[in-house]
């Protein structure tokens, strides 16, 4: 709701959903994620860029100081870039495992995602139906690379030591999901544009 009011703010400047916004109390405390089911932090950007708290010029540059005010401006957005860059570099393969995480991306991804269809031999290999039952008794526990490979889908990657195991059981590391892969789109459709 507060992602929402927050967009409907810079859609429409109405001090409405501002005030919505204000009088939200329990917003959970300090957010580290932005994620599918927690937007607080897409709510604090958009109010921070649409607000008065931080200084601009009135073509839009944040004003940080007279003397060399680029300076701030270049190194914050350098942080920024070098930081999102890293991180799709680490996705795509520049990690201790030398992983890329993008299924089908690379020569060396994920050949087992905790996905149901890829699983399942590909009826122009086996012309036979394959039953709901049948597909995840037979074909899903498998410990065998998938029949069907998902290009495109990140999974949910390593642990917090960098492990990943390749195996479909594991759905926390081995998911892939749609939440994971539109916001690398969307950074890398900005990567693309500069």
């Amino acid at each position: 709701m507060l992602w929402a009011a927050a967009w409907l703010h810079r859609a429409t400047n109405d001090e409405i959903y501002l005030d919505y916004l204000g009088a939200s109390t329990n917003t959970g405390g300090i957010r580290t994620v932005f994620s599918w089911d927690d937007k607080f932090l897409g709510a604090q950007l958009l109010v921070a860029k649409g607000s008065k708290n931080v200084k601009k010029t009135p073509g839009g540059l944040l004003w940080f100081l007279e003397w060399d005010g680029l300076q701030y401006v270049a190194t914050a957005s350098l942080v920024a870039a070098a930081y999102a860059q890293s991180q799709v570099d680490y996705i795509l393969g520049s990690n201790p495992k030398g992983m890329s995480y993008m299924d089908g991306f690379g020569s060396n991804y994920p050949t087992q995602p905790h996905h149901r269809g890829a699983s399942i031999v590909t009826i122009k290999k086996d012309p036979k139906p394959v039953t709901c039952q049948e597909g995840y008794r037979v074909w899903f526990n498998r410990n065998a690379p998938n029949p069907n490979v998902l290009d495109g889908p990140i999974v949910g990657g390593p642990d917090e030591h960098d492990a990943y195991i390749d195996t479909r059981s594991d759905y926390q590391l081995a998911e892939p999901a749609t939440v994971t892969v539109a916001p690398l789109g969307g950074v890398l459709a900005r990567v693309a544009t500069n």
